[in-house]
């Protein structure tokens, strides 16, 4: 009988620890300070270098200390994504600025006005992102990038080829 779904080995959930660690931009000791010395610095080490076992209730501390579901921190495929997007990304920059603002949309609008106008791109219309700043942009939203690309065609942000 052939296997639907595999089980992440104890490899792939400590590479997705030390990732989820570095994309805060903690070190070791922050991860101390921040959990208010409820998970020591040697013992993140420890998770993250796999010589350690992680139960069930630390995974659920380290999810909420990281504001990210456990599922984030326990599915290797999202430390392992890798986004292609030799296609050309453009954004509708009309669409975002008049969509009704939340918290998402607000940081996803400043962002974007910001690589414009880094670029010196003043046509204000259509942006033409770049991996880095898809990266940007899921570090802010906190989403994964292939989470973020969805929510960007599900709210008609991206601008398709063919359909400018």
């Amino acid at each position: 009988m052939k296997k639907l779904f595999t089980q992440p080995t104890t490899t792939q959930i400590s590479s997705r620890l030390r990732a989820v660690r570095r994309q805060r931009g903690w070190s070791l000791a922050d991860v101390e300070r921040e959990s208010q010395g409820s998970i020591k610095a040697v013992v993140m080490g420890s998770y993250e270098r796999g010589t350690r076992s992680l139960s069930v209730k630390r995974a659920l501390e380290l999810a909420a200390l990281f504001d990210i579901p456990i599922n984030d921190l326990l599915n290797p495929q999202i430390a392992e994504e890798k986004i292609d997007i030799s296609q050309t990304l453009m954004l509708d920059l009309r669409k975002i600025s008049s969509t009704e603002e939340n918290e998402i949309t607000g940081s996803v609008n400043f962002l974007l006005q910001s690589i414009a106008r880094d670029r010196g791109d003043w046509n204000g219309e259509i942006l033409t992102i770049r991996n880095s700043d898809l990266k940007s942009l899921a570090l802010m939203t906190r989403m994964s990038k292939s989470f973020l690309l969805k929510w960007m065609r599900e709210n008609s942000l991206l601008i398709e080829k063919g359909k400018l």
